[in-house]
Formats: C-alpha cells, structure tokens, sequence
C-alpha cells in the first residue's frame, strides 16, 4: 500500500493535464523560464567542471592542489543544491528535504576522504560534465525555435494587414500574397495560420513542460544519493 501511495503522489500537475488547461497552469510559464536558464547555467556548469578538475588535478601534487580538489568536490553538490531550489521554485519538483550536509569524525583529511564516498559528488560533477550543457542547448534551441514559428503563424493576418495599412507593398508577405497566390489561397492562409499557430503553441507549452519536468527529476535524482 505504501508504494501504491508514494506512486500516486509522484505524478506531477503536467502529467494529468489536458491539451487546452496547460494555459491555466501558472508552471506552464515558469518552466519556459527554467528552461531557458538551463542553457546558460548548463555552459557555465560545464566550464566550471573542467576548469576546476583540470587545475585541481594539476596540482595535486601539492598542498595548494590537494586544497583545491577539497574545495572543488566540497562545491559540486551544493552547487547542485541550488539547482534544486531553483527547479522546485520554476518547475515545483520537490527535492529532498534533507539539506546536504554530511558528518564525518575524524581529523580533517580523515573526512575529506570520507566525503568523497558522497555519490552526490560525482553525480553532479558527471551531470556537469556531460548531459547539463548538450541538455541546455538542445532545450533553448527547441523553445526559440517552436515559439517563434508558432507565435509567427498566430500574427500571421496581423502582419499582412499592418503591411497592407502601412503601403509596405514590398514586404514578403504582400509579395506572396498578392503577386504569386491567387485570391482564394490568401483567404484559406489567413484564416488556417492561426489556428494553426494555435495548435502548435500549445503543443510547444506540453513538450517545455515535457522537458522540465525530465530534467527537474534528474536534479531530484543527482540530490537523492
């Protein structure tokens, strides 16, 4: 019964909305917003994990570099963390209660050793160095991309009749329109490019929140240990 529970509870509002409510949800619009934040945290994760592995491990031979890799490990998952708050705050993914704090006695490399064997550590720096940037990328190129064209095609009459009032006869629109298609294909584009424009946004809005909600559970997944 207790799994049952914790499986029902696991669903998130994305996943039990219908094709037309996903305007309602308030997380529609935030996510947008994580989504387009993952691109530029996910290139500064990534040189954040090369740069202070690749110093770190050059100087391990020292003290300065032994220190360094200390901090730079002890980073990694509180960094993470953060991540954590701003995924529940924009997506509302709720991460582990517990904040990452480990207690380990012993002198201070006794813990530093024993530190390492966090699995949220190389968790993050493996998250770091291989799915955040490719991940960011590839998601602020899907949002940028779909709204444009979808957001296009719903403004599509607007255009044609600012262009029209405005005597710009040598916009593109006009040009198609008036010069290359007949009167009966400008009457089925103006009408059919919003709702097509529709249809797409909303389909846009459902695959971001597809994309945050995947991602926020890897976050959730990298914190949990």
């Amino acid at each position: 019964m207790t799994g049952e529970v914790e499986y029902i509870q696991d669903y998130h509002p994305f996943e039990r909305t219908t094709f037309f409510s996903v305007y309602r949800n308030p997380k529609t619009y935030t996510s947008l917003i994580y989504l387009l934040l993952i691109f530029p945290l996910g290139i500064a994760f990534f040189v954040y994990a090369v740069t202070g592995f690749s110093v770190s491990i050059g100087l391990v031979v020292t003290i300065v570099g032994i220190f360094l890799l200390y901090i730079f490990l002890w980073s990694l998952p509180r960094i993470m963390y953060i991540m954590g708050l701003l995924t529940d705050w924009l997506v509302g993914i709720k991460m582990p209660e517990k904040v990452y704090k480990p207690y380990y006695e012993g002198t201070f490399f006794r813990k530093a050793l024993s530190s390492l064997r966090d699995s949220r550590i190389w968790k993050t720096l493996l998250y770091f160095l291989f799915p955040a940037m490719p991940f960011g990328i590839a998601a602020f190129t899907i949002v940028v991309t779909l709204l444009s064209v979808s957001l296009g095609a719903i403004s599509f009459p607007i255009v044609y009749l600012i262009e029209l009032l405005q005597g710009n006869y040598g916009g593109w629109i006009y040009y198609v329109f008036d010069y290359w298609a007949p009167p009966w294909v400008k009457f089925v584009l103006l009408i059919l490019m919003p709702i097509v424009g529709f249809f797409l946004l909303t389909a846009t809005l459902h695959l971001t929140n597809t994309l945050a909600l995947a991602h926020g559970r890897m976050v959730k997944g990298i914190l949990k240990g």
